[in-house]
């Protein structure tokens, strides 16, 4: 049915773990993101939220990203019935882990020696995305960083299985086995900073011309820093690879 599609986010971004060496842009890759959405819809910003260790409360709850907290407005805001006419987002920078060939997104108080407990499993997320309120979703993990990969199983792998079995669109930052990097050249993640720049830059993508954008432009950028190529990789049917992720604020789309 066409409908009156709008925009909403959680966007997370995790800088200064407890248990893992700081990361230095995630927190700003986080807002960035955020405010590339609310760039031509401002009315947006009560249904976009930004969770990160520096993020005032949000509806008189805290924000700081613990894995009780981070879980608890993930499922707030997937349960939220005002997503019934919106593109729910849902942005992670931080560390991912996989052990024994399961994946985890690691929340500020995630301990890699105990992912099982302290995580929180890319299979948990994507189910509840796949039944979440919103028209429709979109997670974008930007995870799986070098000090941590040493210590296990590549990150992606599993997430990406259970994507395409969940049937829930999704973008990893870089293919199971590779590393996520972040450059102090722009402040960003790599990753990051390229899905920005192409959100900016194709002002109406859908998620097939922003995917072919990313393929070319991530290992462009990591060939200009010096760095070990990365690769993204986006989980998406036919249909989904159709879907116009920054549709003109009230336009009708199928």
């Amino acid at each position: 049915t066409p409908r009156n599609m709008k925009r909403a986010c959680i966007s997370i971004g995790i800088d200064r773990y407890h248990h893992f060496q700081p990361l230095r842009f995630a927190q700003n890759d986080a807002r960035a993101f955020r405010d590339v959405l609310l760039q031509d819809d401002p009315a947006a910003a009560p249904q976009c939220w930004c969770i990160a260790e520096n993020s005032p409360p949000l509806q008189g709850g805290s924000t700081y990203p613990t894995r009780e907290n981070l879980w608890r407005w993930l499922q707030l805001v997937a349960d939220n019935p005002s997503m019934a006419d919106r593109l729910l987002w849902c942005f992670f920078s931080g560390y991912g882990i996989a052990r024994e060939g399961i994946d985890y997104i690691m929340p500020i108080d995630g301990d890699p020696k105990d992912p099982e407990n302290t995580g929180i499993r890319t299979r948990s997320l994507l189910e509840l995305l796949r039944d979440a309120r919103a028209a429709k979703v979109l997670l974008v993990l930007d995870a799986g960083r070098p000090e941590v990969a040493r210590s296990g199983d590549p990150f992606g792998a599993e997430t990406v299985q259970m994507a395409r079995q969940l049937e829930v669109p999704t973008i990893l930052s870089c293919q199971p086995g590779e590393f996520s990097r972040e450059t102090s050249g722009w402040n960003h993640g790599i990753f990051t900073f390229a899905l920005l720049e192409g959100l900016r830059l194709r002002q109406r993508p859908t998620l097939e011309s922003l995917d072919r954008y990313l393929v070319d432009r991530v290992p462009e950028l990591c060939q200009h820093n010096f760095l070990p190529e990365q690769v993204p990789l986006t989980v998406a049917t036919p249909e989904q690879n159709r879907m116009v992720l920054l549709p003109k604020v009230g336009a009708i789309v199928g």
